[in-house]
Protein backbone atom coordinates (compact mmCIF):
# COMPACT_ATOMS: atom_id res chain seq x y z
CA UNK A 1 0.00 0.00 0.00
CA UNK A 2 1.55 3.52 -1.34
CA UNK A 3 3.04 5.52 1.97
CA UNK A 4 2.55 9.23 2.23
CA UNK A 5 5.72 10.45 3.70
CA UNK A 6 5.50 13.87 4.34
CA UNK A 7 8.93 15.60 5.05
CA UNK A 8 8.84 20.09 4.85
CA UNK A 9 6.06 21.89 3.99
CA UNK A 10 3.20 23.13 1.02
CA UNK A 11 3.08 19.84 -0.83
CA UNK A 12 -0.12 18.38 0.94
CA UNK A 13 -1.81 21.53 0.91
CA UNK A 14 -4.15 22.00 -1.48
CA UNK A 15 -3.37 25.93 -1.92
CA UNK A 16 0.28 25.74 -2.46
CA UNK A 17 0.10 22.60 -4.93
CA UNK A 18 -2.75 24.94 -7.25
CA UNK A 19 -0.15 28.09 -6.92
CA UNK A 20 3.12 25.95 -7.86
CA UNK A 21 1.08 24.26 -11.06
CA UNK A 22 -0.24 27.58 -12.31
CA UNK A 23 3.25 29.03 -12.39
CA UNK A 24 5.31 26.45 -13.06
CA UNK A 25 3.85 24.88 -16.53
CA UNK A 26 4.54 28.10 -18.81
CA UNK A 27 7.82 28.61 -20.01
CA UNK A 28 9.72 31.56 -19.58
CA UNK A 29 10.62 33.07 -22.82
CA UNK A 30 13.10 35.98 -22.99
CA UNK A 31 14.90 38.08 -26.31
CA UNK A 32 17.32 40.25 -26.19
CA UNK A 33 21.58 40.16 -26.58
CA UNK A 34 24.28 39.19 -25.10
CA UNK A 35 25.07 35.41 -23.55
CA UNK A 36 20.73 35.62 -23.04
CA UNK A 37 18.48 38.67 -23.00
CA UNK A 38 20.52 40.94 -20.33
CA UNK A 39 18.98 41.21 -16.79
CA UNK A 40 15.93 41.26 -15.75
CA UNK A 41 13.73 40.73 -19.13
CA UNK A 42 12.65 37.53 -19.05
CA UNK A 43 8.75 37.50 -19.11
CA UNK A 44 6.01 34.65 -19.14
CA UNK A 45 4.31 34.39 -22.45
CA UNK A 46 2.06 31.55 -22.26
CA UNK A 47 2.57 28.47 -24.45
CA UNK A 48 1.80 29.56 -27.52
CA UNK A 49 4.67 31.09 -30.10
CA UNK A 50 4.31 33.24 -33.04
CA UNK A 51 5.90 33.26 -36.24
CA UNK A 52 9.33 33.88 -35.65
CA UNK A 53 9.30 34.37 -31.92
CA UNK A 54 12.03 31.59 -30.94
CA UNK A 55 14.97 31.80 -32.75
CA UNK A 56 16.66 28.32 -33.25
CA UNK A 57 18.58 25.83 -32.63
CA UNK A 58 17.76 25.52 -29.36
CA UNK A 59 20.54 24.11 -26.99
CA UNK A 60 20.29 22.93 -23.97
CA UNK A 61 23.23 22.37 -20.70
CA UNK A 62 22.71 18.45 -21.81
CA UNK A 63 24.29 19.48 -25.72
CA UNK A 64 26.71 21.86 -24.52
CA UNK A 65 27.82 19.14 -22.39
CA UNK A 66 28.04 16.54 -24.98
CA UNK A 67 30.31 19.11 -27.37
CA UNK A 68 32.38 19.99 -24.15
CA UNK A 69 33.49 16.53 -24.15
CA UNK A 70 33.88 15.80 -27.57
CA UNK A 71 32.05 17.54 -30.76
CA UNK A 72 31.53 14.89 -32.95
CA UNK A 73 29.12 13.19 -29.78
CA UNK A 74 27.43 16.12 -29.92
CA UNK A 75 27.29 15.32 -33.72
CA UNK A 76 25.72 12.41 -34.06
CA UNK A 77 23.20 13.42 -31.62
CA UNK A 78 21.85 16.80 -33.46
CA UNK A 79 23.41 17.06 -36.82
CA UNK A 80 23.21 13.37 -37.78
CA UNK A 81 19.97 12.81 -35.47
CA UNK A 82 20.96 9.21 -34.60
CA UNK A 83 19.26 8.18 -31.60
CA UNK A 84 21.00 6.61 -28.83
CA UNK A 85 20.54 3.81 -26.83
CA UNK A 86 18.12 4.02 -23.19
CA UNK A 87 20.60 2.70 -20.44
CA UNK A 88 19.43 1.83 -17.24
CA UNK A 89 20.74 4.65 -15.55
CA UNK A 90 19.35 7.45 -17.22
CA UNK A 91 15.87 5.25 -17.56
CA UNK A 92 16.26 4.64 -13.64
CA UNK A 93 16.99 8.08 -12.90
CA UNK A 94 13.97 9.51 -15.15
CA UNK A 95 11.32 7.24 -13.19
CA UNK A 96 12.92 9.03 -9.59
CA UNK A 97 12.19 12.28 -10.85
CA UNK A 98 8.80 11.57 -11.92
CA UNK A 99 8.67 10.39 -8.70
CA UNK A 100 9.68 13.09 -6.82
CA UNK A 101 7.61 15.48 -9.44
CA UNK A 102 4.38 14.39 -8.79
CA UNK A 103 5.11 14.14 -4.90
CA UNK A 104 6.36 18.04 -4.75
CA UNK A 105 3.91 19.16 -7.72
CA UNK A 106 0.75 17.15 -6.65
CA UNK A 107 0.87 15.41 -3.16
CA UNK A 108 0.98 11.76 -4.75
CA UNK A 109 2.49 9.51 -2.04
CA UNK A 110 5.53 7.95 -2.76
CA UNK A 111 5.87 3.98 -2.63
CA UNK A 112 8.56 2.32 -1.11
CA UNK A 113 7.52 -0.51 -2.41
CA UNK A 114 7.63 -0.03 -6.19
CA UNK A 115 9.36 -2.69 -8.26
CA UNK A 116 11.22 -1.74 -11.15
CA UNK A 117 13.01 -3.62 -14.08
CA UNK A 118 14.61 -1.68 -17.07
CA UNK A 119 13.47 -4.99 -18.82
CA UNK A 120 12.45 -7.99 -18.30
CA UNK A 121 14.50 -10.38 -16.62
CA UNK A 122 16.79 -7.24 -15.31
CA UNK A 123 18.05 -6.19 -12.04
CA UNK A 124 15.31 -5.29 -9.51
CA UNK A 125 15.19 -1.51 -7.99
CA UNK A 126 13.16 0.24 -5.71
CA UNK A 127 12.68 3.88 -6.98
CA UNK A 128 10.45 4.97 -4.35
CA UNK A 129 12.73 3.78 -1.52
CA UNK A 130 15.29 6.09 -3.63
CA UNK A 131 13.07 9.13 -3.79
CA UNK A 132 12.36 8.76 -0.41
CA UNK A 133 15.99 9.13 0.76
CA UNK A 134 15.91 12.62 -1.57
CA UNK A 135 12.97 14.48 0.24
CA UNK A 136 13.79 17.67 1.74
CA UNK A 137 12.69 20.41 3.59
CA UNK A 138 11.39 23.16 0.50
CA UNK A 139 9.40 25.98 1.25
CA UNK A 140 5.35 26.68 0.31
CA UNK A 141 5.81 28.38 -2.48
CA UNK A 142 8.70 26.33 -4.15
CA UNK A 143 8.32 25.88 -7.80
CA UNK A 144 8.46 22.21 -9.27
CA UNK A 145 9.59 21.37 -12.90
CA UNK A 146 9.85 25.26 -14.27
CA UNK A 147 11.11 24.73 -18.16
CA UNK A 148 12.75 28.04 -19.36
CA UNK A 149 13.74 29.25 -22.87
CA UNK A 150 16.41 32.60 -22.76
CA UNK A 151 16.57 33.78 -26.38
CA UNK A 152 19.74 35.30 -27.60
CA UNK A 153 19.97 37.14 -30.55
CA UNK A 154 24.19 37.72 -30.10
CA UNK A 155 24.60 33.59 -30.51
CA UNK A 156 21.58 32.47 -32.22
CA UNK A 157 20.57 30.24 -30.77
CA UNK A 158 17.58 29.52 -27.84
CA UNK A 159 18.69 28.18 -24.33
CA UNK A 160 16.76 25.96 -23.24
CA UNK A 161 16.38 23.72 -19.67
CA UNK A 162 13.90 21.83 -16.96
CA UNK A 163 14.71 23.16 -13.92
CA UNK A 164 13.72 20.35 -10.71
CA UNK A 165 13.18 22.98 -8.15
CA UNK A 166 13.43 26.98 -7.57
CA UNK A 167 12.38 29.18 -5.03
CA UNK A 168 13.64 32.78 -3.25
CA UNK A 169 14.56 33.85 -0.42
CA UNK A 170 15.11 37.62 0.16
CA UNK A 171 17.18 38.35 -2.41
CA UNK A 172 18.58 34.91 -2.97
CA UNK A 173 17.68 32.21 -5.55
CA UNK A 174 18.14 28.74 -4.79
CA UNK A 175 18.18 26.05 -7.49
CA UNK A 176 18.23 22.49 -6.95
CA UNK A 177 18.28 19.68 -9.42
CA UNK A 178 17.81 16.04 -8.56
CA UNK A 179 20.49 13.16 -9.53
CA UNK A 180 21.14 9.26 -9.17
CA UNK A 181 23.94 7.15 -8.45
CA UNK A 182 24.52 3.61 -7.44
CA UNK A 183 27.32 5.20 -5.31
CA UNK A 184 27.03 9.21 -4.92
CA UNK A 185 30.08 10.02 -2.75
CA UNK A 186 32.64 8.48 -5.42
CA UNK A 187 30.62 9.19 -8.95
CA UNK A 188 28.55 12.00 -8.04
CA UNK A 189 30.27 15.15 -9.02
CA UNK A 190 32.47 17.46 -6.45
CA UNK A 191 32.64 20.92 -5.32
CA UNK A 192 35.84 21.44 -8.09
CA UNK A 193 33.67 20.18 -10.94
CA UNK A 194 30.76 22.52 -9.75
CA UNK A 195 33.35 25.13 -10.59
CA UNK A 196 33.16 24.77 -14.47
CA UNK A 197 29.95 22.72 -14.56
CA UNK A 198 27.70 23.41 -17.33
CA UNK A 199 24.26 22.78 -15.84
CA UNK A 200 25.16 24.66 -12.43
CA UNK A 201 26.22 27.75 -15.32
CA UNK A 202 23.52 27.66 -17.46
CA UNK A 203 20.76 27.17 -14.67
CA UNK A 204 22.16 30.11 -12.42
CA UNK A 205 21.84 32.22 -15.31
CA UNK A 206 18.56 31.48 -15.77
CA UNK A 207 17.47 32.28 -12.33
CA UNK A 208 18.06 36.45 -13.14
CA UNK A 209 15.83 35.92 -15.70
CA UNK A 210 12.87 34.38 -13.37
CA UNK A 211 14.06 36.47 -10.15
CA UNK A 212 15.17 40.30 -11.97
CA UNK A 213 15.43 41.84 -8.47
CA UNK A 214 17.79 38.75 -6.95
CA UNK A 215 21.56 39.40 -6.37
CA UNK A 216 22.66 36.21 -5.71
CA UNK A 217 22.00 32.64 -6.69
CA UNK A 218 22.62 29.27 -4.89
CA UNK A 219 23.05 26.20 -6.86
CA UNK A 220 23.05 22.45 -5.17
CA UNK A 221 22.95 18.79 -6.49
CA UNK A 222 20.62 16.50 -4.50
CA UNK A 223 21.78 12.99 -5.22
CA UNK A 224 20.16 9.45 -4.32
CA UNK A 225 21.63 6.16 -3.98
CA UNK A 226 20.07 3.60 -6.32
CA UNK A 227 21.79 0.85 -4.64
CA UNK A 228 21.61 -1.22 -1.44
CA UNK A 229 21.93 1.47 1.05
CA UNK A 230 19.03 3.68 -0.19
CA UNK A 231 19.46 6.21 2.33
CA UNK A 232 23.17 7.35 1.61
CA UNK A 233 22.07 10.12 -0.51
CA UNK A 234 24.01 13.30 -1.26
CA UNK A 235 23.63 16.69 -1.16
CA UNK A 236 26.60 19.13 -2.87
CA UNK A 237 25.85 22.89 -2.55
CA UNK A 238 27.91 25.52 -4.80
CA UNK A 239 28.79 28.74 -3.25
CA UNK A 240 26.43 32.08 -3.76
CA UNK A 241 27.10 33.61 -6.63
CA UNK A 242 26.05 37.65 -8.26
CA UNK A 243 25.30 38.05 -11.41
CA UNK A 244 28.70 39.44 -12.78
CA UNK A 245 30.42 36.36 -11.67
CA UNK A 246 27.76 33.50 -13.30
CA UNK A 247 27.96 35.78 -16.46
CA UNK A 248 32.15 35.62 -15.85
CA UNK A 249 31.90 31.83 -15.65
CA UNK A 250 29.64 32.04 -18.66
CA UNK A 251 31.89 33.62 -21.00
CA UNK A 252 34.69 31.47 -20.28
CA UNK A 253 33.59 27.75 -20.29
CA UNK A 254 30.53 28.00 -22.51
CA UNK A 255 30.51 30.53 -25.19
CA UNK A 256 33.71 28.86 -26.92
CA UNK A 257 31.53 25.74 -27.51
CA UNK A 258 28.14 27.47 -27.86
CA UNK A 259 29.65 29.08 -30.65
CA UNK A 260 31.56 26.01 -32.16
CA UNK A 261 27.61 24.05 -32.30
CA UNK A 262 26.13 26.91 -33.67
CA UNK A 263 28.43 27.34 -36.34
CA UNK A 264 28.28 23.66 -37.27
CA UNK A 265 24.38 23.52 -36.80
CA UNK A 266 24.23 26.47 -39.31
CA UNK A 267 26.30 24.97 -41.87
CA UNK A 268 23.98 22.49 -44.24
CA UNK A 269 26.83 20.58 -45.78
CA UNK A 270 28.47 19.45 -42.43
CA UNK A 271 30.17 16.20 -41.85
CA UNK A 272 30.18 14.81 -38.48
CA UNK A 273 33.47 13.25 -38.97
CA UNK A 274 34.66 16.80 -39.55
CA UNK A 275 34.11 17.56 -36.07
CA UNK A 276 36.32 17.57 -33.49
CA UNK A 277 37.03 14.64 -31.44
CA UNK A 278 37.77 13.35 -27.91
CA UNK A 279 39.08 9.88 -27.50
CA UNK A 280 38.92 10.03 -23.92
CA UNK A 281 35.39 10.77 -24.03
CA UNK A 282 34.77 7.03 -25.88
CA UNK A 283 34.58 5.07 -22.71
CA UNK A 284 32.63 7.52 -20.19
CA UNK A 285 29.25 6.61 -19.17
CA UNK A 286 29.45 2.63 -19.83
CA UNK A 287 30.90 3.49 -23.49
CA UNK A 288 29.84 6.04 -26.45
CA UNK A 289 26.81 4.68 -28.78
CA UNK A 290 28.76 6.23 -31.48
CA UNK A 291 31.81 4.93 -31.24
CA UNK A 292 31.75 2.71 -34.21
CA UNK A 293 30.95 5.73 -36.65
CA UNK A 294 33.91 7.79 -35.77
CA UNK A 295 36.63 5.45 -37.76
CA UNK A 296 38.78 5.43 -35.27
CA UNK A 297 42.01 3.47 -35.09
CA UNK A 298 41.86 0.61 -32.77
CA UNK A 299 45.29 2.13 -31.23
CA UNK A 300 43.04 5.03 -30.02
CA UNK A 301 40.35 3.42 -28.98
CA UNK A 302 42.76 1.68 -26.96
CA UNK A 303 44.15 4.78 -25.50
CA UNK A 304 40.48 6.08 -24.65
CA UNK A 305 40.23 2.70 -22.66
CA UNK A 306 43.43 3.31 -20.45
CA UNK A 307 42.81 7.12 -20.09
CA UNK A 308 39.23 6.91 -18.72
CA UNK A 309 40.70 3.64 -16.57
CA UNK A 310 43.56 5.39 -14.50
CA UNK A 311 43.96 3.03 -11.75
CA UNK A 312 44.59 0.27 -14.73
CA UNK A 313 46.62 1.93 -16.62
CA UNK A 314 49.10 2.60 -13.33
CA UNK A 315 48.84 -1.17 -12.99
CA UNK A 316 50.01 -1.77 -16.48
CA UNK A 317 52.97 0.31 -16.29
CA UNK A 318 54.11 -2.07 -13.67
CA UNK A 319 53.60 -4.81 -16.37
CA UNK A 320 55.17 -3.24 -18.82
CA UNK A 321 58.46 -3.41 -17.37
CA UNK A 322 58.40 -6.79 -17.05
CA UNK A 323 56.90 -7.86 -20.75
CA UNK A 324 59.52 -5.86 -21.76
CA UNK A 325 62.51 -7.43 -20.11
CA UNK A 326 61.11 -10.92 -21.68
CA UNK A 327 62.40 -11.65 -25.26
CA UNK A 328 60.25 -13.56 -27.42
CA UNK A 329 61.34 -16.81 -29.16
CA UNK A 330 61.60 -16.27 -32.83
CA UNK A 331 63.26 -20.07 -33.18
CA UNK A 332 66.13 -18.89 -34.90
CA UNK A 333 69.20 -18.55 -32.57
CA UNK A 334 71.48 -15.80 -32.49
CA UNK A 335 74.67 -16.48 -34.15
CA UNK A 336 77.69 -17.61 -31.78
CA UNK A 337 79.89 -14.74 -30.84
CA UNK A 338 83.69 -14.96 -31.61
CA UNK A 339 85.76 -14.60 -28.06
CA UNK A 340 88.07 -11.32 -28.91
CA UNK A 341 91.73 -11.66 -27.74
CA UNK A 342 92.02 -8.90 -24.75
CA UNK A 343 94.25 -5.90 -25.97
CA UNK A 344 97.58 -5.82 -25.34
CA UNK A 345 98.24 -3.37 -22.31
CA UNK A 346 100.34 0.12 -23.77
CA UNK A 347 103.33 -1.41 -21.30
CA UNK A 348 103.73 -4.56 -22.33
CA UNK A 349 103.61 -3.20 -26.02
CA UNK A 350 106.94 -2.69 -27.65
CA UNK A 351 106.29 -2.86 -31.64
CA UNK A 352 103.36 -1.89 -33.63
CA UNK A 353 100.23 -2.91 -32.16
CA UNK A 354 98.83 -6.33 -33.95
CA UNK A 355 95.46 -6.30 -35.56
CA UNK A 356 92.79 -7.81 -33.07
CA UNK A 357 89.71 -10.00 -34.73
CA UNK A 358 86.28 -7.60 -34.78
CA UNK A 359 83.87 -9.31 -32.35
CA UNK A 360 80.46 -10.02 -34.99
CA UNK A 361 78.04 -8.48 -33.84
CA UNK A 362 74.81 -10.67 -32.69
CA UNK A 363 71.54 -10.62 -33.88
CA UNK A 364 69.23 -8.70 -31.83
CA UNK A 365 66.48 -9.91 -29.90
CA UNK A 366 62.86 -9.44 -30.71
CA UNK A 367 60.43 -8.45 -28.16
CA UNK A 368 57.15 -9.10 -27.01
CA UNK A 369 54.95 -5.94 -28.00
CA UNK A 370 54.83 -3.07 -25.93
CA UNK A 371 52.35 -2.88 -23.30
CA UNK A 372 51.68 0.85 -22.50
CA UNK A 373 49.38 2.74 -20.17
CA UNK A 374 48.50 4.77 -22.64
CA UNK A 375 47.78 2.70 -25.40
CA UNK A 376 50.67 3.64 -28.18
CA UNK A 377 51.34 1.04 -30.54
CA UNK A 378 54.12 0.48 -32.72
CA UNK A 379 54.99 3.12 -35.54
CA UNK A 380 53.36 2.10 -38.96
CA UNK A 381 51.40 -0.59 -36.56
CA UNK A 382 49.02 -2.76 -39.20
CA UNK A 383 45.50 -3.18 -38.12
CA UNK A 384 46.57 -6.86 -37.06
CA UNK A 385 49.09 -5.65 -35.01
CA UNK A 386 46.70 -3.19 -33.05
CA UNK A 387 44.52 -5.93 -32.53
CA UNK A 388 47.23 -8.31 -30.87
CA UNK A 389 48.17 -5.17 -29.05
CA UNK A 390 44.29 -5.14 -27.54
CA UNK A 391 44.32 -8.94 -26.99
CA UNK A 392 47.92 -8.38 -24.96
CA UNK A 393 46.49 -5.79 -22.95
CA UNK A 394 43.31 -7.57 -22.27
CA UNK A 395 44.86 -10.70 -21.26
CA UNK A 396 46.80 -8.82 -18.67
CA UNK A 397 44.20 -6.19 -17.44
CA UNK A 398 41.69 -9.97 -16.88
CA UNK A 399 44.79 -11.50 -14.99
CA UNK A 400 44.25 -8.17 -12.78
CA UNK A 401 41.19 -8.80 -12.78
CA UNK A 402 40.95 -11.86 -11.16
CA UNK A 403 43.74 -10.99 -8.81
CA UNK A 404 42.99 -11.49 -5.24
CA UNK A 405 45.16 -9.10 -4.04
CA UNK A 406 43.51 -5.96 -6.05
CA UNK A 407 40.74 -4.37 -4.43
CA UNK A 408 37.11 -5.09 -5.72
CA UNK A 409 36.79 -1.65 -6.97
CA UNK A 410 40.33 -1.97 -9.09
CA UNK A 411 38.64 -5.37 -9.93
CA UNK A 412 35.63 -4.26 -11.51
CA UNK A 413 37.31 -1.40 -13.50
CA UNK A 414 40.00 -3.94 -14.76
CA UNK A 415 36.77 -5.84 -15.92
CA UNK A 416 35.11 -3.35 -17.38
CA UNK A 417 38.52 -2.32 -18.96
CA UNK A 418 38.69 -6.08 -20.39
CA UNK A 419 35.06 -6.27 -21.93
CA UNK A 420 35.91 -2.63 -23.28
CA UNK A 421 39.05 -3.90 -24.95
CA UNK A 422 37.59 -6.86 -26.87
CA UNK A 423 35.11 -4.60 -28.72
CA UNK A 424 38.16 -2.93 -29.84
CA UNK A 425 39.08 -5.84 -31.95
CA UNK A 426 38.68 -5.35 -35.48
Amino acid sequence: MPVMFIRGRGRSRSRSRSRSRSRSRSPVRCRGRGRGCGRGRGRSRGRGRGRGEIMKPFISATQIDNARRCMRLWGWDKIAKIPRENKQAFALGSHVHKLLEDYYRDGKPIDPGEVWRFKPGSKIFYPGKVALGMLSDFPEDVQIEHRFEIESETMGCTYIGLIDVHWAEGDTVYIVDHKTSSDPQKWGKKEEDLAKDTQRILYSYSAFRLYPNAKKVVFALNYGSTAAKYSKNYYLEHPPQTFREVAADFDKYLIPTIKKMVEAKNNEKQNVLDLEFNSEACALFGGCDHVGRCNLTTKKRIGAIMGRNKSIAELLGNAEKKVDETPVDTGVNPPEAVEATPPETPAETKSAPKETPVEPKPAPKTKAPKITATGKAPKKATPEAENHEAVRLASVIYGIATASACTESTRNEAYEAYMQLLDCLD
